[in-house]
């Protein structure tokens, strides 16, 4: 059996963008465009360290990649709002081109932003590609967890915990995320925040609908993470204070009519070194499933990669991950065949 490479676009290059188009190369997939308005007219190759990427000059914007070539996917990066987000999705649709996303706002589009979810499944359905949302909700925080409870009787509760430490990223998504706020600025952002989707009130919602269980209530809570020692932040370039936000804390409890407790708590700071993701499944018999990330992002990189041929022989329309196969390692992401894929 033969594999056939796979050729993708990468849009937006920040710090998981550079990340993805960088694995991408050693995963023989072949990258023939990049779009990034921060660094246009720059070569992929400056930017990824990559040589067979050189030649492929980043573009400002989406119309401007080269769509005269059959592309299987692009690869949509930014951190921005989800009705940016289904937009920019919908343009590369048009495009006649699969789309993967590790932005986590829409790994529940369905039922958090249902309006945008319509737009963007009727726009994959008439081109007939994909639309899937992965990243460390699709491996860890609804993939582990629900495999973890086919080893559970008489389940009560599941608790997940998830320590993710940010420092180096841009500094409008670090402030964002509550790092070296005041008191004052930590109740703006923590407002601003809340109205928008929690990572794990998409992915509970997901738990439970793959363990069958009926929400009936859903209660979430924003508080600031707070040390006792002054913590150095590369991106701020300062030292943070002890007792400023050194970043957010965002818990969703979920309860279901089967009467199973679900909750999970994200800590997104500027401590680093310290990933960590946490499960306990209180029921007969208990269990935890414990695993460290050393760095996040290459992770959540490495799982969205990793993810690419599903996405592309994928049937068309929004696609949850838990109707995608196990994610598992490719050490080659190409197709034995397209023969089925999404087109």
């Amino acid at each position: 059996m033969t594999n056939t490479p796979i050729s993708a676009v990468v849009v937006g290059l920040g710090v998981h963008g550079v990340g993805i188009a960088t694995l991408l190369a050693e995963a023989g997939v072949n990258v023939v465009g990049a779009s990034d308005p921060r660094i246009a007219g720059q070569d992929l190759a400056d930017v990824t360290g990559r040589e067979e990427q050189r030649g492929v000059a980043i573009q400002k914007e989406i119309s401007e990649l080269p769509w005269s070539e059959s592309i299987d996917i692009a690869v949509l990066t930014p951190k921005v709002s989800i009705g940016i987000l289904t937009n920019l999705a919908i343009e590369l649709l048009q495009h006649d081109t699969n789309v993967v996303t590790l932005v986590e706002d829409a790994f529940d589009l369905e039922r958090f932003a249902p309006a945008d979810y319509e737009r963007l499944n009727a726009a994959a359905l008439a081109a007939g590609r994909s639309f899937v949302a992965t990243g460390s909700q699709d491996v860890l925080w609804a993939g582990l967890v629900t495999q973890l409870s086919s080893q559970q009787r008489d389940l009560k509760e599941i608790n997940i915990q998830t320590h993710l430490g940010v420092d180096g990223y841009p500094e409008e998504f670090v402030t964002w995320c509550s790092i070296g706020n005041t008191p004052d600025q930590f109740e703006e952002t923590a407002a601003e925040a809340a109205t928008t989707p929690s990572v794990f009130g998409a992915v509970l919602p997901v738990i439970a609908t793959r363990l069958g269980l009926t929400i009936t209530d859903e209660k979430r809570e924003i508080t600031p993470v707070l040390l006792d020692y002054d913590l150095p932040s590369e991106t701020l370039g300062r030292d943070i204070p002890a007792g400023q936000p050194a970043g957010r804390r965002d818990v969703v409890t979920v309860a279901t009519d089967e009467g199973i407790t679900l909750s999970a708590e994200l800590q997104t700071t500027g401590v680093m070194g310290h990933d960590e993701f946490t499960a306990v499944l209180e029921g007969s018999p208990r269990a935890t499933l414990r695993h460290e990330i050393e760095p996040a992002h290459l992770s959540v990189d490495a799982g969205l990669v990793n993810r690419i041929p599903d996405v592309v022989t994928a049937p068309a329309g929004v696609i949850r991950t838990v109707d995608l196969p196990l994610p598992t390692y490719r050490h080659v992401v190409s197709l034995p065949t397209l023969e089925g894929a999404a087109k």
